[in-house]
């Protein structure tokens, strides 16, 4: 009995079918991964905010500023909240110029660590800015589900930025839209938005969504 092989033209078919199944299944692909990065970066984000009530309700309500007290081992938020992310309390971790430790890494972002940045997240300076000044509560909040708490963020040069800081008109500092365009923000309230870096983020100190005691 002969067998039939494959003209040439229903080989070129299928390749072309192949090739046409593989132009819409890898963008679908890179679109699902980055999705995935997205919420998984968004629940990190949550749980910082839920570390920050937690850090409240020990300490008579206060936001956890952004410069805490070094001599009970807070130098920055990141170091005031690792014991509520992590169960383990650590003044320092993580050498420079490597990546922030799981808890504060986001699967989007390559930046590295800094002397005292050590996150892929930062926080808004207006929330309490150093252990120092006169610290605020979150009963002082006005409109929690209209001011950033948390936030991507990034500096220049590929860096990590702990802070973030709108100090004039047009002038926020920190921010960076590392999913597909959006920067991913948790605000006072808790909730979490997916934004663009427009016109509405790029205000001054004393307007919202930077100022939480208006």
């Amino acid at each position: 009995m002969k067998t039939r092989g494959f003209t040439l033209v229903e080989l070129l078919t299928v390749i072309a079918i192949v090739g046409i199944l593989a132009a819409i299944v890898i963008p679908l692909t890179g679109m699902v991964r980055e999705k995935a990065r997205q919420s998984e970066c968004g629940s990190k984000l949550r749980q910082l905010h839920l570390a920050t009530r937690l850090y409240a309700s020990d300490r008579k309500d206060v936001i956890v500023p952004n410069l805490g007290d070094s001599t009970i081992g807070e130098a920055t938020w990141v170091d005031a909240l690792v014991p509520y992310m992590s169960g383990k309390a650590v003044v320092s971790f993580g050498p420079t110029n490597t990546r922030p430790i799981a808890q504060f890494s986001c699967a989007a972002s390559e930046n590295k660590t800094t002397g005292g940045s050590r996150a892929d997240f930062g926080k808004n300076s207006r929330t309490n800015s150093t252990y120092t000044s006169p610290l605020r509560r979150w009963n002082e909040v006005t409109q929690p589900g209209k001011v950033i708490l948390f936030g991507d963020s990034g500096a220049p040069g590929g860096q990590c930025a702990r802070d973030l800081s709108s100090t004039a008109a047009g002038g926020t500092w920190g921010l960076q839209a590392r999913h597909a365009g959006n920067v991913n923000l948790v605000y006072m309230d808790g909730h979490l938005e997916a934004r663009p870096l427009n016109a509405d983020l790029m205000t001054g100190y004393l307007l919202l969504p930077w100022n939480p005691f208006l």
